[in-house]
């Protein structure tokens, strides 16, 4: 059997030499493996199926060997060769960020005791999708970055949302962790780590209770969170659209 490695960003087919050493074929894109493997004359819904495996983050896979694949009777009987190796973790928009903010979302959440889909699904809410850290508020609150970091917050954590804002997504993770751990022993579910960004006092407390009511600054800035019209944002109604992303990010496509 040859076998497809993705090493730094590329993908390698080591392909047995017989009584010779291996044979390499190194390739920088799962595409370029693809238009390799499609001269072989099969089924080409097999070969698409190849490179999405690839692109899904799966780390080894084996595949039949040049002889084997000239040799195969069908495409059957190839998809019976083909398998692959325990994929890498995934979270929720996993397949929406690169690899190193993934990878750092899980040691953060993984150092704060929480699900990191649920950090994801907070941040792909305060973002837009965009996971921008440099991404403002649109109500005018100078709210700035992956958990919307308010200027008086972003002074205790001992920077500036300027500052903030001109950090890299991944650098600002470091004050997204720093920022939960005053928080995260309290935390037991997604509306709790959304509170934590939103409103803290909430963190532990029934989702009915009210967050914010008519008439109030807190009430104006968060208006569009009531989602019933009635004067007053519960918890509740403040974490549904969290709770959207997060089954979002869960799709297929947005998953990874």
């Amino acid at each position: 059997m040859a076998i497809a490695v993705e090493l730094d960003g590329g993908i390698e087919l080591r392909l047995p030499g017989g009584a010779h050493d291996d044979t390499a074929r190194r390739f920088s894109t799962p595409e370029e493996a693809q238009r390799w493997l499609r001269p072989f004359q099969f089924n080409p819904h097999i070969v698409d199926g190849v490179a999405a495996l690839l692109q899904e983050n799966t780390s080894l896979i084996g595949l039949p060997s040049r002889e084997e694949i000239l040799d195969l009777a069908g495409a059957q009987l190839f998809a019976g060769l083909l398998v692959a190796a325990p994929s890498r973790p995934q979270i929720a928009f996993g397949a929406k960020v690169t690899p190193a903010f993934k990878s750092k979302v899980i040691t953060i959440a993984k150092n704060l005791n929480i699900d990191p889909d649920y950090l994801m699904a907070c941040m792909a809410f305060e973002t837009g999708e965009t996971f921008s850290p440099s991404v403002k508020n649109q109500a005018g609150s100078g709210a700035v970055g992956l958990i919307q970091f308010m200027p008086d917050t972003a002074q205790k954590l001992g920077t500036t949302t300027n500052a903030l804002a001109k950090m890299s997504a991944v650098e600002q993770l470091d004050y997204v962790e720093r920022y939960f751990r005053g928080f995260h022993r309290r935390i037991t579910s997604v509306e709790d780590v959304y509170m934590a960004i939103l409103w803290p006092a909430a963190i532990g407390r029934p989702n009915a209770v009210v967050l914010f009511r008519q008439p109030s600054i807190a009430y104006a800035q968060n208006q569009g969170l009531d989602s019933n019209g009635d004067g007053m944002v519960t918890k509740a109604e403040a974490a549904a659209p969290v709770i959207r992303e997060l089954a979002k990010g869960r799709r297929a496509g947005f998953v990874g």
